[in-house]
């Protein structure tokens, strides 16, 4: 049974912590109440107002909650990454993944 282990309020994110005495598993698993985060980027993208800053080579393509970047570092995903291949990548797995997440109804290339 996981335990409560730790609370962030700066980010919303709990963590509970679970110890499988049989296998020796250590387990950390994190929740975030993304309601409005969800809200936002919904707005956003309804709104057009995500796309604003295309031409001038700017756009808020997404908005990633602390619990997806986790996820997508689980996933070898570096959504810091400057370089061209890992930003395919991620912008690969938010189209494919997490389009709810998204700013703009576009695509990225």
């Amino acid at each position: 049974m996981a335990e409560f282990f730790d609370y962030n309020p700066d980010t919303g994110v709990t963590e509970y912590f679970s110890y499988d005495e049989a296998t020796g598993d250590v387990t950390i698993r994190h929740e975030q109440d993304v309601e409005a985060v969800l809200q936002r980027a919904k707005h956003l993208r309804d709104s057009g107002k995500g796309d604003l800053g295309i031409k001038n080579n700017w756009w808020h393509y997404c908005i990633l909650p602390t619990t997806v970047q986790i996820e997508l570092r689980q996933k070898g995903i570096d959504f810091m990454s400057k370089d061209p291949r890992d930003l395919k990548r991620l912008f690969q797995e938010i189209d494919a993944n997490y389009p709810y997440l998204k700013t703009t109804n576009k695509k990225h290339l």
